[in-house]
């Protein structure tokens, strides 16, 4: 799930992330009380077997608010104004990245250098691309486009860029966004159309 909220947040467009009127705090917490229902429940009587639940959707609104207003503790250092857009099988964020705040924590890679060693500073990035089920519990995000500073930038640098920047003591290597990731709560699927994702 880290992986994908990593990806989420990596998300961004080629201008400055402007305010997002839609961000409450009641749409925080209609997240929040949705991955609660999430949650593994058992049948009275039956320990271990699962109570059987229906899809359950959530908007863009009820995500942005969750990552910017009750999780900005659990991004990656230097990441803020993350905007999530779902449309049809595919997810479009757009965030601001502090590459003073990673550069404290990390040495920018060589591979890297070349790309950002002129940029200072927080920059906007962008990045779109298809979320799609490998199997059941198990999903995996290709990118298909990215932007840095409103200019393309090809997807292995902004593969590497999401490695330098989730660096941590949890992740000395960092986030690999490319790698497939078991999804939570035991979901089975992921179903992302215009407006919203269905959660199953």
């Amino acid at each position: 799930m880290r992986s994908l909220v990593t990806l989420l947040v990596l998300l961004a467009t080629g201008a400055t992330p402007a305010a997002d009127s839609t961000l409450s705090p009641a749409r925080a917490e209609a997240r929040i009380k949705k991955l609660a229902t999430l949650a593994p429940r058992t049948k009275p009587g039956k320990p271990g077997r699962p109570t059987p639940r229906g899809p359950i959707a959530v908007s863009e609104s009820e995500v942005n608010s969750y990552v910017n207003l009750t999780r900005g503790g659990e991004m990656p250092k230097g990441l803020s104004n993350v905007i999530v857009r779902f449309e049809h099988d595919r997810l479009k964020a757009r965030c601001l990245l502090d590459l003073e705040q990673v550069r404290a924590r990390a040495a920018l890679p060589k591979a890297l250098d070349q790309h950002l060693g002129f940029i200072k500073g927080k920059v906007p990035i962008e990045v779109m691309g298809r979320l799609r089920m490998i199997r059941e519990g198990v999903g995996a995000f290709a990118i298909e486009d990215a932007r840095l500073a409103t200019l393309p930038v090809p997807v292995p640098v902004i593969e590497q860029l999401a490695l330098w920047a989730t660096t941590s003591a949890q992740y000395p290597k960092g986030v690999d966004i490319r790698s497939p990731f078991r999804l939570p709560f035991a979901l089975k699927h992921v179903r992302i159309e215009p407006g919203r994702a269905l959660l199953d």
